[in-house]
């Protein structure tokens, strides 16, 4: 399972909204409100929440989907801002209002470009399921797991690595990002695992 202390929020929200929905005879989209709610709870990232739902759980599929969802987003961050502590993953830019642009092209420039290529690359492994139980399958997952092992950063979203890089650039965490999270995903694809486990 992921490592990183997502999955639990996501998952406990889903869990929350999917009981609820049982209760009140409203159907079970309405898990999608709790997923919602708890990513945009734990990262104060509303429209990031909604990317999350409509890749995983297919959002742009039903207008209830999105209904509920949007419910969870405002929601999830009403208790963020107002219940709890206001925070933010990663630091503030510094500097002046000027400079942005040019700090926000250095930024999304190169993203852009690495995550077409990660998306590629995981497309690739998708269509290249090995067979359940051969000696590839076998390295694949052993392969995956020694990723993790190496650097737990390799599993769930990163978040905390990527807070903690943008505070202190350090080299492990680059290497942990960049190298052991692509050799995790595409081998954790390749064996036939779902892509969330690695690369929600």
């Amino acid at each position: 399972t992921s490592i990183g202390r997502e999955t639990a929020m996501i998952e406990t929200g889903g869990a929350l909204g999917a009981t609820i929905g049982q209760r009140l005879r409203v159907g079970p989209t309405i898990a999608m409100a709790g997923v919602a709610a708890a990513f945009t709870g734990a990262y104060s990232a509303p429209l990031g929440a909604l990317a999350y739902c409509d890749d995983h759980l297919g959002l742009h599929r039903s207008r209830r989907d999105l209904l509920h969802a949007l419910v969870g987003v405002a929601s999830g961050y009403a208790a963020a801002n107002l219940l709890w502590e206001r925070h933010t993953v990663l630091p503030h830019p510094t500097g002046s209002w000027a400079a942005w642009p040019v700090l926000a092209a250095v930024v999304v420039v190169p993203a852009a470009l690495a995550g077409r290529g990660l998306f590629v690359l995981r497309r690739c492994a998708e269509r290249a399921t090995i067979r359940f139980g051969r000696g590839r399958w076998l390295a694949c997952l052993l392969v995956a797991s020694l990723a993790v092992m190496a650097a737990r950063a390799a599993a769930g979203n990163g978040m905390n690595a990527l807070a903690l890089a943008a505070a202190e650039p350090v080299l492990w965490a680059a290497v942990g990002l960049a190298v052991f999270r692509v050799a995790g995903m595409i081998a954790a694809l390749a064996a036939g695992v779902p892509g969330g486990v690695i690369l929600p």
